[in-house]
């Protein structure tokens, strides 16, 4: 049995561009969707936990003094927050996350 999914967004491209595409297509389009935002999904759980894994060694070196290692540490877990705002904010980010997934 055909999902209801496939169906809306068939009847939702016909509607829009006037043009039928095979419910084929539409399951194949949907199919490829679906995986992408999982795999941005992935994406987005592995930056979160090289981050907190991050701010965890972090929070040990603030019982030593201050030291190069910490600059860098810092650095890189404001590169991973960057990361993880661009994955949810911006398109052209998330395309070139998922060309080199």
């Amino acid at each position: 049995m055909m999902n209801d999914s496939i169906y809306f967004f068939s009847n939702k491209i016909e509607n829009k561009y006037k043009v039928y595409i095979n419910y084929d297509i539409c399951e194949i389009i949907i199919d490829k969707t679906k995986n992408n935002l999982i795999k941005l999904n992935e994406i987005k759980k592995n930056i979160e936990h090289k981050k907190n894994k991050l701010t965890n060694k972090k929070s040990n070196f603030r019982k030593q003094s201050i030291r190069t290692s910490d600059i860098y540490v810092v650095s890189k877990i404001l590169d991973y927050e960057n990361n993880l705002k661009k994955i949810i904010n911006d398109k052209e980010f998330k395309y070139e996350v998922l060309k080199k997934w």
